[in-house]
């Protein structure tokens, strides 16, 4: 633990109060993994699944480097020295080592992720909300006593360096990226089962779900499967979202006292997000379509018959 660590975490110590605690108890949960898997839905929702599974194959190694770092540098987190206060809140504990923050990574990841893949007419809200969240999660993490100021500090470089440098190469990958994500999360399955790499194992079944589901769609064929081609965004969205939430709110009411129903209604969320949603939508005869661009053909001339 260095000084400039001991004196913020210090800091946040004697600001601590009801509010504050309840409000960064919840915000600390947008660096977990099911936002990362609901990020992902988005990302598949609003820009197709090619950027869906960069975003995924990008996390991967993005989480590896996190999690080989903590093992190299074997840092403790604040709560060990209980002695100068740096003690949790009830009900929010994390196993592990602390350097680099996880949380902090995967935030800035998501965050940097977006402001790449957003339109530029979309980037006067994303950039701001990005940095926002990324700095909410980050502040969360050291008042909650889970990492220190440098723990954060270099998780969010992390995060955000790892995208910038790497999402160009993948950017120009023109093959299909499918195959290549279920490799790369087959390896990670392999590390997970075996290892407890990332001690989500849930994290698997829900994108074992996802591929199934793009099995499905491609053997047995549905209409219109590409949902970024029947309604306009903020509408498929919206209605993506209602149905994920509704599917994993029995496992994060649960998850304290029965954790094993998160293994059951993520892969639901998965397979929704993947097949569900592309074979609701057309049904759904309210919602406002997205325009669908045509060529215009070109204008008939009037040919000689001697010309033919």
């Amino acid at each position: 633990m260095t000084e400039i660590d001991k004196a913020i975490s210090e800091f946040f110590l004697q600001i601590q109060n009801g509010f504050l605690t309840t409000f960064l108890s919840f915000a600390t949960h947008f660096g977990e993994m099911v936002f990362f898997m609901y990020f992902f839905c988005c990302i598949y929702w609003l820009f197709g699944k090619h950027n869906a599974y960069r975003f995924l194959i990008l996390f991967v190694i993005s989480t590896a480097v996190n999690q080989i770092i903590k093992f190299l540098v074997k840092r403790p987190r604040p709560f060990i020295y209980p002695q100068y206060g740096f003690i949790p809140p009830d009900g929010i504990y994390t196993s592990g080592f602390s350097f680099p923050s996880g949380h902090s990574t995967n935030i800035s990841f998501e965050a940097m992720f977006g402001i790449q893949i957003a339109p530029s007419r979309w980037r006067k809200v994303v950039i701001p909300v990005a940095i926002f969240m990324s700095l909410l999660v980050g502040v969360s993490r050291i008042y909650l006593f889970q990492h220190f100021f440098t723990d954060v500090l270099v998780g969010l470089m992390m995060g955000s360096v790892l995208v910038y440098a790497m999402y160009p190469l993948f950017k120009k990958w023109k093959k299909d990226i499918t195959l290549i994500a279920i490799g790369v999360a087959t390896v990670l399955s392999i590390l997970t089962i075996f290892f407890d790499l990332l001690g989500y194992n849930y994290v698997i079944y829900f994108f074992l779900a996802v591929f199934i589901a793009e099995f499905l769609i491609r053997r047995f064929p549905i209409k219109n499967p590409d949902p970024t081609t029947v309604v306009k965004p903020l509408f498929r969205l919206i209605t993506g979202s209602l149905g994920f939430l509704v599917l994993i709110l029995p496992g994060l009411l649960l998850e304290g006292i029965a954790p094993w129903v998160m293994g059951i209604v993520l892969p639901l969320a998965g397979f929704w997000a993947i097949y569900g949603l592309a074979f609701v939508l057309p049904k759904l005869k309210f919602l406002p379509k997205q325009a669908v661009e045509t060529t215009p053909a070109p204008p008939l001339v009037n040919t000689p018959d001697s010309a033919l």
